[in-house]
């Protein structure tokens, strides 16, 4: 009977080192997979160094807006600027209204802008009161034209673009671009 005993012990400390060894290697796959997860999910907008391809939309004032728009920029005291501001809001996005004022007051001091708003249900006006002082506005559904040029599927997105038209920064929160235009 003893042996019996012995036996009985001896396996339920086997089964336990057993339990804990796949339990650890279950975290160690959680980890890696979601590392692999990371690297095949593609980020949410154009990255940086991201030359935009050719577009066309027209504007709420009737203005065809393209690639070329980006090669035009000019600050508010008329002089040229290097970059372009853009910002990309949707109707359906309720943190598309807090970061609103700041990307109106950083687009009053960068010149040339550009505000996308991805409308599919065609209520564009929440954005474009406060947008019309300070950016040309293009109103496109979520697939629109422009949208697809920036790659963004994720809302609000705001980026700098140079004259050459190539993505130099991108951020969630404009007060978090940076450049000359903005100094």
């Amino acid at each position: 009977m003893p042996y019996l005993v012995a036996a009985v012990i001896l396996l339920g400390c086997l089964t336990a080192v057993n339990l804990l060894l796949v339990l650890g290697v279950t975290r160690r796959l959680r980890e890696h997979g979601s590392r692999l997860d990371d690297l095949f999910t593609p980020p949410p907008f154009a990255l940086p160094g991201t030359e935009l391809p050719d577009f066309t939309a027209v504007s709420l004032d009737g203005s065809v807006i393209s690639r070329g728009f980006f090669t035009g920029a000019e600050t508010a005291g008329g002089a040229s600027a290097p970059y372009c501001l853009v910002g990309v809001f949707s109707t359906d996005c309720s943190v598309c209204r807090v970061y609103l004022p700041g990307f109106v007051e950083r687009a009053k001091a960068a010149g040339q802008t550009l505000a996308i708003i991805a409308a599919d249900d065609g209520d564009a006006a929440i954005y474009a009161d406060d947008l019309a002082q300070a950016a040309t506005i293009v109103v496109e559904p979520h697939e629109g034209p422009v949208g697809k040029a920036f790659q963004v599927t994720s809302y609000p997105t705001f980026f700098l673009v140079d004259a050459g038209a190539v993505i130099v920064a991108v951020a969630g929160d404009p007060a978090e671009l940076s450049g000359p235009a903005l100094a």
